[in-house]
């Protein structure tokens, strides 16, 4: 390990060859072992697209949560995602709101971009990041002026995610279609997985199609989702864990 963007975090390798942090004061790995991208794929990426192909509504505006942005796995790879799925071309856009409060790890979310695992999408569009007075907007360009690819912007507010989610719930215009919520772990950060967090999610996530991704199989977590009037199922294992949560409406 050497030493990232600060003095909490600590660089990790990670066995599909992607970086990750160590954050130091809490003594939790970013991601699974098996991988930073390997993980954003097969838990929330993949699981997201396949709940969206259940859409029996149109899809041409789409909006996308990123709770506990981190260095960004999750959005990137889902966007990658795209562009080798049956949705290319069914909605014409992308909206990302994104919430993160460290913000010292806004330098380093070109360096994941700059990764192999996301050669796809760097070759398809350009992606310019800039700084605003509540975070930092990332713009994704395509490359080809005839390019069926969605027009794709990406908020990230550098903030509190307890303090601006209600903020987020107010301004829901009409619905949301995907949230991932990737905080740090239920023991770690209970106040991040309450089923009050669960309740605002609900009330906001489309009821035909919408899907929230975590990582977590916890059963605190589990209460939490089905007394917000949520219903969850369970997916697939991948690494060191035993699997993940795809949370929607009954």
């Amino acid at each position: 390990m050497t030493p990232a963007s600060d003095a909490t975090h600590l660089r990790k390798t990670l066995k599909d060859g992607s970086f990750s942090l160590v954050d130091v004061e809490l003594n939790e790995t970013y991601h699974n072992w098996a991988g930073a991208f390997t993980e954003a794929i097969g838990h929330y990426a993949q699981p997201a697209l396949a709940r969206l192909e259940t859409s029996t509504s149109p899809l041409e505006h789409l909006r996308l949560w990123d709770v506990c942005f981190g260095l960004g796995y999750n959005s990137f790879a889902f966007i990658q995602a795209v562009l080798a799925s049956p949705l290319l071309g069914a909605f014409k856009s992308l909206e990302i709101q994104a919430v993160e409060i460290d913000g010292s790890l806004a330098p380093l979310w070109q360096e994941v971009l700059a990764q192999a695992h996301f050669t796809n999408l760097t070759q398809a569009f350009h992606i310019e990041q800039v700084k605003t007075t509540f975070g930092y907007v990332l713009s994704f360009q395509a490359k080809e002026a005839t390019s069926p690819l969605p027009q794709i912007t990406m908020h990230i507010h550098i903030a509190d995610a307890l303090a601006i989610l209600p903020q987020w719930v107010t301004e829901a215009k009409p619905s949301v279609d995907i949230i991932f919520h990737d905080a740090f772990s239920p023991s770690k950060v209970p106040h991040l997985w309450s089923s009050d967090v669960f309740t605002l999610y609900a009330s906001v996530l489309d009821s035909n199609h919408g899907g929230i991704l975590t990582y977590s199989l916890a059963r605190s977590v589990k209460t939490a989702v089905e007394a917000s009037g949520l219903t969850w199922r369970k997916l697939p294992p991948l690494g060191w864990k035993k699997g993940a949560m795809l949370i929607f409406h009954r």
